[in-house]
């Protein structure tokens, strides 16, 4: 009986684990949007560790005309779940960017299966 008096509610979809808090321009320490060009870009949030070996895992800056340019290795300077620390290339042209995220990581010691991606607005300055 008690059973069939039992409601349920849907609130909605999970939320997606990944999570961007903050953007930090390391020249000026603004939280402004703003990516110098040839400097260095702190990313706060979580689930944000680069890793996997799926072909689209990576960190990409994607300009208006939708040519993304991946950042290498070298260029992610701090690669944690909870931090990453770029370092953006010299030789793009000023304007707005999406800056995307991709990985397999997982907060279990098992990679995901199928990437996922995380994406946000940026200007290079």
């Amino acid at each position: 009986e008690s059973i069939a008096q039992t409601k349920v509610v849907i609130l909605g979809q999970k939320a997606s684990a990944m999570q961007i808090d903050h953007i930090i321009n390391l020249k000026t320490k603004a939280e402004d949007g703003n990516a110098p060009r040839g400097g260095g870009i702190r990313i706060e949030g979580r689930e944000l560790k680069v890793v996997g070996d799926a072909e689209e895992v990576g960190v990409f800056l994607v300009n208006a005309l939708d040519v993304e340019e991946q950042l290498l290795d070298e260029q992610i300077l701090t690669n944690k779940p909870s931090e990453l620390v770029l370092l953006i290339p010299n030789d793009l042209t000023e304007g707005a960017y999406t800056l995307r995220i991709t990985t397999q990581y997982s907060s279990s010691n098992k990679l995901l299966k199928t990437p996922r991606s995380i994406e946000v607005p940026i200007t290079l300055v």
